[in-house]
């Protein structure tokens, strides 16, 4: 993983580096974002950034180090594969099942609160009807858009808002 400066062809090398990413291993990154600040979200399949321990989506503050504040609890987990930041909030999609602070379970996306760097526990529309933790292996989120008051999910899943589809629907 490489990190340049605008204009700059000469990588940066006070970025955090997400040592476990080499050649060969099962590890990447899918997505960058800035935060705004100065700062970055990345997302990805990973379990070390900067040397710390972190699965998935870390933020990177504009002095390079690593935001304590995101801690996400993570169950089943795969992937992070989509983020799109739109104002307070980031739109995190992939592969996974994440617990919010109420103990819900949000399943392939999230909306993450960028001031308390909480999931947002009112957002949830790939929820499911059952209690259950049934994911399918094969559902995941690869593509976030945000066009006003419009959000556009792609990918594959069959659920959204407790209601079985068999394609894609745009969510608002």
């Amino acid at each position: 993983v490489v990190f340049f400066n605008a204009g700059s062809s000469v990588p940066d090398p006070k970025k955090p580096l997400f040592k476990d990413i080499v050649a060969g291993s099962l590890n990447w990154l899918t997505s960058i974002v800035p935060d705004g600040t100065g700062g970055w979200f990345v997302g990805g399949k990973f379990s070390l950034a900067n040397s710390q321990i972190r699965k998935f989506l870390v933020h990177i503050l504009s002095d390079n180090a690593l935001d304590a504040k995101l801690n996400i609890n993570w169950s089943g987990a795969f992937e992070v594969d989509a983020l799109k930041k739109d104002g307070n909030y980031l739109y995190v999609g992939g592969r996974f099942k994440a617990i919010d602070k109420q103990q819900r379970v949000h399943l392939n996306i999230f909306r993450l609160d960028l001031q308390t760097m909480k999931i947002d526990p009112s957002w949830n529309p790939l929820s499911f009807v059952s209690s259950s933790d049934f994911v399918s292996s094969s559902d995941f989120v690869s593509g976030i858009e945000i066009s006003r008051d419009k959000i556009f999910l792609g990918g594959m899943f069959t659920f959204v808002v407790n209601t079985y589809y068999d394609s894609p629907q745009l969510v608002t």
